[in-house]
């Protein structure tokens, strides 16, 4: 988990150290090394509420924050993956689909849990909140309410 952390953070402010693999964990790092490599921002998604932040990887249908914790998620955990969807299908990042995404997640790899939920269970009135009060969208930008 040293190694993943260590990436994550190269990834996010440059190289601090070279990393490396062992011999029978040489596949799971140079995987790490994508996942780290391939953080998700939001052009055109900011607003003066929250002007900078980055979400931590994406399936195809699937965005994940990855929190390392003995203790499940907490309610701001969850809410930073809802604020980073919400703020991916408001950007413009044209590599990136926010629209297919269908669930929500986050993963703990020291409790080797994850925990996630679908978009499409999300209350209507909770969307309404995250955009308006959360990151400081105006009504004429919500979306999904």
């Amino acid at each position: 988990m040293d190694r993943v952390v260590g990436l994550d953070v190269q990834a996010r402010e440059g190289p601090v150290a070279e990393l490396d693999a062992a011999p029978d964990r040489g596949v799971a790092v140079a995987a790490a090394r994508v996942v780290v490599s391939t953080t998700l921002s939001f052009p055109g998604g900011y607003t003066s509420t929250i002007t900078v932040g980055d979400g931590d990887f994406m399936t195809q249908d699937d965005i994940w924050d990855i929190k390392v914790s003995k203790n499940p998620p907490t309610k701001e955990h969850t809410l930073q993956v809802l604020v980073y969807w919400l703020m991916g299908l408001h950007s413009c990042d044209p590599l990136t689909t926010y629209h297919g995404v269908e669930r929500i997640g986050i993963f703990n790899p020291r409790l080797g849990q994850e925990f996630f939920i679908g978009v499409d269970r999300i209350p209507k009135d909770v969307l309404r909140s995250v955009q308006l009060d959360v990151i400081g969208y105006s009504e004429d930008e919500l979306l999904y309410v």
